[in-house]
């Protein structure tokens, strides 16, 4: 052989990086491994073992536990121990194993171009990768409320792709970014500009902010996608309306899978919400980490949040935003608004604390508009033997709720103007549809009396506002029920509007799960008169009937006489309205 040859020949064989040459002149010169330390951690407990490299592959790789399959290895040694040449026969004997051939394919990087770039090369380079054959033209998209916000994460995009060696493949224009090669796009949706994305099949989407949504209509193109694997991402801080889906459904079921005393699991879902937890020192600045772990790791962050807060103390107003935005913290901003919706929540149970059947109950009605919606409201006041600081047994209160709608084209023009879902509520069981051109009190009382007879309520009285139920009031009343009269006054329904909201913050009150019943309690303002206050049905377009009806039956529920009962109370009531 000619020397140069031979010498040459000699040098691809003898090489010192073992990923490089070829895998017949490798295999040819492997020496085996035979005294390999094997380090494992369980429970914090370090062991070591010595074995073979047959071992260690039959062990790890060629083993029946599925667990051992999928691990993340350590191959540790001084320079020129040989850990590329160990790699190198770990992969040399998966190539050659036909139960991992077939099914999947082993991946080498090396390590003389394994640099992102390098590596991406490498990857490409793979003739399975080469023959990968797009079927589909792959959707995806930005979506927010306003088309500035779409566009955040559009623009973002855009940048990024502006600086990478990826950008000769793709277009860009000002409304989509697409993939020469297969047509795959990324596009902002906005309702402002009319794009809600119907007959869309993304693979991707991106909601932006979404605690500014008032439904779920961009959230459930994503939830339709019948695109393999696709991925829906929420991005958004806290809100100030816990009546949005944000709020009322996304974030409730990620705080309950976060919840570990909480039975919800779901490994589809990758949840990280950073907020300030509930009880909390606001002013604390260790607290704000919580919240803001990259902005609190660096001083003009901190320093930026500490200046906000300061204003924040001075200007009321500001404090709103300041726990929202900066703190991740969930309130309910409304002028007037006639009840902290936390402590509404609070009060929610998923079952009733006592049998009902037997107990007293006073049930209220607001019939303010035949044509839309009308509510019931069933109040049962009851004693579990609990005493005040003064010894006085305590009265509590079981809040149960139901509404009516004429008919389906008043459902639905509801659905529209007020953006919130009646038609899921109807289908779910909290209103019943009347079908008639007005709303049926025939068929709200048949309700309220099956639901009394069905569980073997006592009523004690049935509490009407006789603006829209005079008849109703006078035909019940000469069937024997005991009917009252109240009145829609200041006078009439400050104690009562005043009491109740009393007893929900005292954690005295509870209600079963009711959508219905929460949406109207959120949007019910109050109205104030010399010192006096009501819910102000005029202020807002937004549904509140069901509280207009659960205060009706409170009013007279709250005089209960139980055995006890003090002679003070009744006169007191007596007093008031006469």
């Amino acid at each position: 052989m000619n020397p140069s040859i031979a010498r040459k020949r000699l040098q691809q064989v003898l090489r010192v990086d073992a990923v490089n040459s070829s895998q017949s002149d490798f295999l040819a010169t492997h020496v085996p491994f035979r005294n390999v330390v094997i380090s494992k951690r369980e429970n914090g407990v370090l062991s070591e073992d010595t074995m073979t490299e047959e071992s260690i592959f039959n062990t790890i790789f060629a083993c029946d536990d599925v667990s051992e399959k999928h691990q993340f290895i350590i191959v540790e040694g001084s320079s020129g121990a040989g850990k590329s040449h160990f790699i190198r026969w770990m992969y040399a004997k998966l190539n050659s194993n036909e139960e991992y051939t077939d099914s999947e394919k082993v991946l080498l990087i090396r390590r003389s171009d394994n640099t992102l770039k390098g590596t991406i090369k490498q990857l490409l380079e793979i003739e399975e990768v080469k023959n990968l054959k797009n079927k589909e033209v792959y959707e995806y998209y930005t979506a927010g409320v306003k088309r500035d916000q779409s566009k955040i994460v559009f623009e973002e995009a855009k940048l990024m792709l502006n600086g990478s060696p990826l950008r000769k493949k793709f277009k860009l224009t000002n409304n989509a970014i697409t993939h020469v090669k297969t047509g795959s796009y990324i596009k902002a949706l906005s309702k402002e500009d009319g794009k809600t994305g119907d007959g869309t099949n993304p693979a991707g989407l991106i909601v932006d902010e979404y605690h500014q949504h008032k439904t779920t209509e961009f959230l459930d193109l994503g939830l339709g996608s019948n695109t393999k694997e696709s991925l829906l991402m929420i991005i958004t801080t806290a809100g100030m309306d816990l009546t949005y889906p944000c709020y009322t459904q996304e974030y409730d079921y990620c705080s309950k899978v976060l919840d570990s005393n909480i039975d919800v699991e779901n490994d589809t879902y990758l949840i990280d919400i950073m907020e300030i937890d509930q009880g909390d020192d606001i002013g604390d600045e260790e607290n704000w980490k919580k919240a803001n772990p990259i902005r609190m790791s660096y001083p003009a962050g901190r320093e930026k949040i500490r200046g906000d807060y300061e204003i924040a103390k001075v200007i009321p107003e500001k404090m709103i935003a300041f726990l929202t935005k900066m703190l991740n913290m969930w309130v309910q901003q409304k002028e007037n608004g006639y009840m902290n919706m936390e402590k509404w929540k609070k009060c929610e149970v998923k079952k009733l604390p006592i049998d009902i059947k037997g107990k007293p109950v006073y049930v209220g009605f607001d019939m303010s508009s035949k044509i839309d919606l009308t509510s019931v409201a069933f109040v049962i006041p009851y004693r579990n033997g609990k005493l005040d600081q003064t010894g006085r047994e305590i009265t509590e209160y079981i809040v149960l709720s139901h509404s009516f709608i004429p008919n389906q084209e008043k459902l639905m023009e509801r659905v529209f103007r007020d953006k919130v879902p009646y038609d899921a509520w109807e289908r779910q069981g909290f209103i019943t549809i009347t079908n008639s051109e007005i709303v049926d009190q025939n068929v709200v009382m048949d309700y309220v009396l099956n639901f009394c007879k069905e569980n073997e309520l006592d009523i004690q009285t049935l509490c009407f506002d006789p603006a829209n139920a005079s008849k109703i009031m006078i035909d019940l009343s000469n069937e024997g029920y005991i009917v009252e009269e109240v009145y829609q006054s200041h006078k009439s329904l400050n104690e009562a509007t005043e009491g109740f909201r009393e007893e929900v913050y005292m954690g005295t009150v509870c209600y079963l799960y009711n959508p219905v019943l929460n949406y109207s309690m959120s949007n019910a303002v109050i109205k104030k008169n010399n010192g006096l206050i009501k819910i102000d049905k005029d202020a807002t377009s937004k549904k509140i009937d069901p509280v207009d009806a659960t205060l009706c039956g409170y009013k007279l529920a709250r005089y209960h006489e139980f055995n006890n009962i003090r002679q003070e109370a009744l006169d007191e009531f007596l007093a008031n309205e006469w």
